[in-house]
């Protein structure tokens, strides 16, 4: 069990010296279940003697209230309405993936898409038909990505996805990226149903590569959007790598 490692010696001369222990832990009830406790641990010594004769433990179950911490937690890292990931959320995990990609001499692709004419969904069938539809949107992102990838909404139809562990070789970091691009454009022509109304949307993505186009998300995140800008203003349904366009 990972909190076994609190009862170690360490713990013990604390506690031998005089320390009172005070932490959170998890429990095992007599049924199996884990419960969380907050535990205080005292030694109680014998007077005559100077020696610790016995340890006094107090816990009071907190499940409930680690259970908020969760869901606050959740709640701070994602998206209410589509439970992807959010901003906040790639900002803390980058650095992470950075490392890994460092440790496997591999690259990451951050794919910047926006839905195409999304505003019209809203204006012909209202905001809860819109925000469903956005919902439809990421389940179907999601469902084109591998397990390693990451996707997160990042406001309004657009949605940011981070593709992991990709060749450094342009031309097979390509044909990887594509694949995946493709999977996502099946998927959203193969569309969805809200309400007896069928929609089958299209998507246009502006791509940006670590360490190519910079080495935080926040600047290959401002390179996807200049990649994204000149989709939608040559046409839109397409994808383009920011360093493969004329500025």
């Amino acid at each position: 069990d990972e909190d076994q490692h609190k009862w170690n010696t360490e713990l013990l001369q604390r506690l031998n010296s005089g320390e009172e222990i005070r932490f959170e832990m998890r429990l095992k009830r007599t049924n199996g279940d884990l419960v969380w406790t907050e535990t205080s641990i005292i030694a109680v010594q014998d007077l005559d003697r100077e020696k610790v004769y016995q340890y006094v433990i107090v816990s009071r179950e907190i499940s409930e209230r680690k259970k908020l911490e969760e869901r606050l937690r959740f709640m701070a890292y994602h998206d209410s309405l589509t439970q992807l990931p959010n901003r906040s959320f790639l900002l803390k995990e980058f650095p992470d993936l950075v490392h890994t990609a460092e440790q496997q001499d591999s690259s990451i692709a951050v794919l910047y898409l926006d839905g195409d004419d999304f505003k019209s969904v809203n204006d012909d069938y209202g905001h809860d038909i819109g925000d469903e539809f956005i919902r439809h949107f990421g389940i179907a992102i999601q469902a084109s990505v591998r397990a390693e990838d990451l996707v997160a909404r990042i406001g309004g139809d657009e949605f940011v996805i981070l593709i992991t562990n990709l060749s450094k070789i342009q031309e097979e970091r390509k044909a990887q990226i594509t694949c995946i691009i493709d999977r996502i454009q099946l998927s959203l022509k193969e569309g969805w149903k809200i309400k007896n109304t069928s929609f089958t949307p299209t998507s246009s993505i502006g791509i940006s590569i670590y360490p190519e186009h910079g080495s935080t998300i926040d600047e290959l995140l401002e390179k996807a959007d200049v990649a994204l800008y000149e989709v939608k203003r040559s046409g839109k349904n397409q994808y383009i790598i920011f360093d493969e366009f004329e500025f």
